[in-house]
């Protein structure tokens, strides 16, 4: 049933939704209304009040939760990561996470933290039906209610996940979402959806559904399964979300609805829905109910040139973002394009062709669009969305017109004049495509003929079906083809041009039409080299979205995309042995090299769509300027995986003969407007890509951060603390903060790269503050505790050798730093090594010293229980001073049970940066928590065996480790450098989730090593920190024989006649308007 295959066509409309996958996602949540998030309830069992039933056919009689086909799974049933991760339920797609998400500011990496809701459908048989019903919560009183959850779900071409919630204990039902195939969903002759014809049609593979009171199938539709009944189907298009088949990842979300007809109702109960037949699952956790005030920022207009040069930018301006309600600031704009121009503010353009987002901050766009043709009108629109996701209106739509001239080509070749069955003259074939043993006939695709790319014609296309001549704009007459769609094993087809001289041409495109359709497996690359084939440059790489990685900033992981084996993907034949491989990647049809500099060429298209890859292709082709020995390399490669089709091939000089410039323009850095030290990233923006040529795009930014103003123009700042690489183009870069301190000025500065290579200088540097922490709700200087002692409520305990006996604090290897303890930094200064460093160290700290003593050293430390009862937004923050070794382990846990469970917050191991390696092991790029925690090795410190009470005969992470399960902590990891005296001296900060609104929450913290080195920890925080700017600042405006004073954030306006004070509060919210005395007055913020 997983099976994506060629039979189910994706309609042209659906691409509004498909090619908007991945966009950013940022939620921001105040305390709950409630909060159910599955811990505390037993494996196989419910929460309290919540029920399930199921229609589930029985496969495995009996229950046992490690089977999958027991009698367990026939409802929903809460289950423990752990319990997945050590069945091996193919583990990376369950816990796998869509990426660009970030609740509360901080990514999300994690879906699943401990016991979750689970309906289970993948390895079963016959149909599964599964229902679940929260019990009734009462939102008397509440306004503005969301529900927000955890969803872990994977779409099939079969299955339906459904939300629903009823305001009248189930007498009828409301909608939130449906999740179907896309290619599933109906759609009017516009391209909107039909929700009726959606859930109505017949789909012979969905689940059955039989009916208790007269045993007939009602099922096999997909309304069958929603609560929402069918004379309301009509309506429910808005809440229609088309999925990606298979897609392991694109529908592991966070997710947020709002629910107006909840507000102050007393009775509001949810029901969820999973029905399939062998079609994945669908698991919840972490669900809860929120009041949330949003408000539509301003809607935005929109200016653009009336006319897009085909080879270059379509660059479109959004207006200012303007709030409408207090701290209301810009999340993300959403951009569309559409040869259509019905449209609607709340949707947007219909039949939308391509989608783009730009990150906060940026309202323009600048971007090669890849779906236009000359000579046609366009539509373009934006949208704004503020930091809680709440969206502007679209603007009203610009129309574009894409120039019609296009130059006299250097060189084309139609293929009109090559006979079928061979290649032109100059161009090669090679292939290692299994033969089927029919020999050549140009009539049957099965035959020797297209064991190789050949020239077909248009009769013979549409012979071999209609997929193939689905746009005439692109195949015409002739054309050069390579087919895998219908052969067997194997398909690896490669077509190189001969070299085409174009000494003396500058600004050298190449165009083509291209007949092209995804699979789930294939592959269509394309190259070109300027020295007769030593070496390759890229072009376009074309692969299934569904096989596209991504980094948590968005682009391309080139490395994951094109390194992962796959069983489907075509393989090579080993020249050794004659065999093909075990296993075939993409990277073994490339030819240019770095491979982890590919992403930005690396194009998603959609599997089995047999329109959207039907494409005019054009590409600046910057190193072939003046170039003598220019030739191309096409390579097809799948299992039965379609075809692709070339025709028109061209090359181009377009525009000016002399480049305006002979690097792109440096550019100019903004800074955000608010740089808090409780953020994880701050976002700078440069200015809009200028290169050599006005067609020319950005594809790497390069951004630095240092403590020192020392610069130069090639090489940018000296001492760099932070160093951030963009290969997506992008212009708007998020910094990571954990090496800034708050009160200190910074330099930044950012550098520009084009596709060909070529670099900007770097921008003039730029000078940033991060404000200060706010007021912490306890803080801990170490200050007022007497030296070599612990403050009151700390404890410390041990398991460290002796080195030397007797207590002498000015020796490291006595018996005073068996335990943490605080320290003197003039002591510090004395060991050496920077343990004082005067960012992270002032007067007192307290310590843990590995360095200098023998044997093991484990220290434990724990502190005072703190009462956070009525905080929210709770974030520890503190001076950090670490070392890491090749075999420590740095561990920072915190309770809110009196140390019952203890919850992660960082586990800091050796990440190492030389070909040994560090300790730190992944699985496909992602961190493998008990893989890394549990490897045993004789250099890591060995605890005491209570039993025997000698030291274990080896050591691993985990012995340090309390926070369960253990396959959940990858996410805390964090590499750290061995022998790295300077990169883990940081301010340390952490969002504390489970600790809001907590009367209990305590800190642990571990340093075990075997002589290696310390951690050290200075003013140590507690902070409630809210979503928006913790203060002003303030505006003062005169009307008339008053002033009015306004300010933003969380803060009391003050009052005094003297700038020393006294000061007094001036009660009120903002804005305030004082009349004018003659006497002078100050006012101030204070929060």
């Amino acid at each position: 049933m997983k099976l994506r295959t060629k039979l189910r066509l994706l309609p042209l409309a659906l691409m509004a939704s498909t090619l908007t996958l991945r966009a950013q996602v940022q939620i921001t949540l105040p305390a709950p209304i409630f909060r159910e998030t599955f811990d505390t309830v037993e494996e196989g069992k419910l929460p309290t009040g919540w029920s399930v039933k199921n229609f589930t056919d029985s496969i495995n009689a009996g229950e046992d939760l490690d089977d999958p086909k027991s009698d367990s799974y026939l409802n929903w049933v809460v289950i423990s990561r752990a319990r997945v991760e050590s069945n091996a339920w193919e583990v990376p797609r369950r816990v796998s996470v869509a990426p660009n998400q970030t609740l509360n500011g901080v990514a999300v990496t994690n879906l699943i933290e401990n016991k979750f809701l689970y309906a289970e459908s993948d390895v079963r048989s016959g149909s599964q039906v599964q229902y679940l019903f929260s019990p009734d919560f009462n939102l008397t009183g509440k306004s503005n209610v969301f529900v927000f959850y955890n969803s872990i779900y994977e779409q099939n071409q079969d299955s339906i996940g459904s939300v629903e919630f009823s305001i009248d204990e189930g007498k009828t039902w409301l909608p939130i979402i449906y999740m179907i195939d896309g290619p599933d969903i109906a759609r009017a002759a516009d391209g909107s959806i039909d929700g009726f014809a959606t859930l109505d049609r017949p789909n012979t593979d969905t689940a059955a559904l039989i009916d208790p009171a007269t045993g007939e199938d009602i099922g096999r539709k997909y309304g069958a399964f929603i609560g929402v009944t069918s004379n309301k189907w009509s309506t429910l298009a808005p809440f229609i979300s088309a999925r990606v088949n298979d897609d392991g990842v694109e529908s592991k979300r966070i997710e947020l609805f709002r629910l107006p007809q909840a507000d102050s109702q007393a009775k509001v109960r949810f029901r969820f829905a999973q029905a399939g037949t062998g079609s994945w699952y669908f698991g919840i956790d972490n669900f809860g109910l929120y009041s949330i005030t949003q408000s539509k920022p301003t809607q935005p207009t929109i200016a653009g040139s009336p006319s897009v040069s085909f080879f270059g930018n379509a660059s479109f301006t959004g207006s200012p973002f303007k709030a409408t309600a207090p701290n209301q600031t810009h999340g993300l704009s959403v951009w569309q394009i559409s040869d259509s121009s019905s449209f609607s503010a709340d949707k947007g353009l219909a039949s939308v062709l391509e989608s783009f987002t730009s990150p906060k901050n940026l309202t323009s766009l600048s971007v090669l669009l890849g779906r236009i043709s000359p000579g046609k009108t366009y539509y373009a629109t934006v949208q704004y969305k503020d930091q809680t996701g709440a969206g502007s209106d679209f603007a009203a739509p610009v129309t574009f017109t894409v120039t019609s001239t296009v130059p006299t080509p250097i060189t084309l070749e139609n293929f009109e004049s090559t006979a079928e069955g061979t290649v032109p003259k100059g161009w090669t074939v090679e292939n290692q495509t299994d033969g089927a043993g029919v020999g050549e006939d140009p009539a049957d695709l099965r035959s020797d003929t297209y064991l190789n790319w050949s020239v077909v014609s248009f009769a013979h296309l549409s012979g071999f079906g209609a997929q193939r001549i689905t746009n005439t704009n692109v195949v015409s007459g002739n054309s050069i083809y390579a087919e895998s769609d219908v052969r067997t094993g194997n398909q690896i087809q490669y077509l190189t041009t001969p070299d085409f001289n174009l000494a003396g041409k500058n600004n050298i495109w190449l165009m083509f039409k291209s007949n092209y359709e995804q699979n789930q497996d294939s592959f269509g690359g394309l190259e070109y080299s300027v020295d007769g084939g030593a070496t390759w440059l890229s072009i376009l790489y074309m692969i299934d979205v569904a096989d596209i990685f991504v980094k948590p900033d968005g682009s391309v992981d080139a490395v994951k995309t094109l390194t992962t084996t796959y069983g489907d993907v075509a393989k090579l034949l080993d020249p050794a042995t004659g065999d093909r491989i075990a296993a075939g990647k993409y990277a073994d049809f490339i030819q240019a090299k770095p491979i982890d500099a590919l992403g930005p060429f690396v194009s998603g298209r959609i599997n089995d769509d047999p329109n959207e890859s039907k494409r005019l292709e054009r590409f600046r082709l910057t190193a072939a300027d003046n170039q003598s020995k220019v030739r191309f390399r096409f390579t097809q490669a799948g299992t039965a995986s379609w075809f692709w089709g070339v025709d028109d091939f061209g090359l181009y000089s377009v525009g000016p003969e002399t480049p305006s410039r002979t690097k792109p323009d440096a550019p100019v850095i903004t800074s955000p407007a608010s740089l808090t030290i409780f953020s994880s990233s701050l976002t700078f923006t440069g200015s809009a890509f200028a290169g050599i040529q006005p067609k020319d795009a950005n594809a790497v930014t390069v951004l630095q951060v240092s403590g020192s103003s020392a610069f130069s123009s090639t090489a940018g700042l000296s001492n760099v603390l932070v160093s951030v690489t963009s290969t997506n183009g992008a212009t708007a870069i998020a910094v990571p903060t954990a090496r800034l301190f708050p009160g200190q000025a910074y330099y930044i500065t950012m550098q520009y790269q084009d596709s060909s290579g070529i670099k900007s200088d770097f921008s003039s540097p730029t000078t940033f503050t991060i404000s200060a922490p706010i007021a912490p709700i306890a803080l801990e200087t170490f200050e007022s505790t007497a030296d070599f002692g612990l403050p009151p409520g700390w404890t410390a305990t041990n398991q460290t050798d002796l080195t030397t006996a007797g207590l002498n604090p000015a020796d490291p290897k006595s018996d005073t730093y068996k335990d943490w303890l605080v320290v003197p930094s003039a002591t510090l200064v004395a060991f050496g090594g920077g343990r004082a460093d005067t960012n992270v160290v002032t007067g007192k700290s307290i310590y843990a010293e590995s360095d200098n003593r023998g044997g093991n050293q484990i220290q434990v430390l724990l502190s005072p229980e703190y009462d956070l009862r009525g905080r929210s937004s709770v974030w520890v923050a503190f001076k950090s001073s670490y070392v890491q070794n090749q075999d420590s382990i740095g561990v920072m846990e915190y309770t809110v049970d009196s140390g019952n469970n203890w919850l992660p917050v960082i586990y800091m191991i050796d990440d190492g940066k030389t070909a040994a390696g560090g300790d730190i092991i992944r699985t496909n790029g992602v961190i493998d928590a008990t893989a890394t925690l549990t490897k045993t090795a004789g250099d890591i410190a060995k605890v005491i065996d209570p039993a025997t009470g000698a030291r274990v005969a080896a050591g691993n992470y985990a012995d340090f480790v309390l926070a369960k399960p253990i396959g959940s902590l990858g996410a805390y990891i964090s590499g750290r450098i061995d022998d790295d005296k300077v990169e883990s001296r940081r301010y340390e900060r952490f969002p504390l989730a489970a600790a809001d609104n907590q009367a209990k929450v305590r800190f642990r913290f571990v340093q075990a090593g075997t002589g290696s080195w310390w951690w050290g920890i200075d003013d140590f925080g507690l902070y409630s920190v809210s979503s928006g700017p913790q203060v002003g600042p303030l505006g003062v405006t005169r009307q008339g024989a008053n002033v009015v004073i306004a300010w933003a954030g969380i803060g009391t306006l003050q009052s005094a006649n003297d700038i020393a004070g006294p000061w007094s509060d001036a009660p009120g919210a903002s804005p305030q308007t004082v009349a004018i005395a003659g006497q002078g007055k100050f006012y101030r913020l204070r929060q």
